[in-house]
């Protein structure tokens, strides 16, 4: 994920019954003051926002056009959280290898597996180029 350089302001408020800290970043455009929670010590946050040292209970951009607010907390039993059991480990080394197969031809990924867990990925150049897809999300200016 993209990191945000944020600014700590020194500035508190209170947000139900957690004590928040502000803090303010420009994130895809968007400059963002933010209202989070050291009692919560997960960096996370809503959409694509983190990186403040708490969890990010409140986020408004500076215009007014967006604006995230937790709206509840759950708290889990101490349940444990399993794995599937159908995971292929590989070495970080193959992992970079599958991983830039997969971006420089996704299609190659399709229906390419074998019996054996092995990935096998066959390239095909289709003579066209690499054309680079437009994606519209009008949260990100930039």
């Amino acid at each position: 994920m993209q990191s945000i350089s944020w600014q700590l302001i020194d500035s508190t408020k209170q947000i139900g019954t957690l004590t928040c800290k502000k803090a303010t970043g420009e994130f895809k455009g968007r400059k963002y003051t933010c209202w989070y929670s050291p009692e919560i010590a997960i960096q996370g946050g809503p959409w694509k926002l983190h990186g403040l040292p708490g969890l990010i209970i409140n986020a408004q951009d500076e215009k007014n056009q967006v604006s995230f607010t937790l709206i509840s907390i759950t708290q889990t039993n101490d349940k444990d959280i399993l794995l599937p059991q159908h995971l292929t480990y590989v070495t970080e080394a193959k992992y970079a290898e599958i991983k830039e197969s997969f971006i420089s031809n996704p299609n190659a990924m399709l229906g390419n597996t074998s019996s054996d867990n092995n990935v096998k990925l066959t390239i095909k150049p289709t003579g066209k180029g690499k054309t680079k897809s437009s994606y519209n999300n009008p949260l990100e200016l930039n």
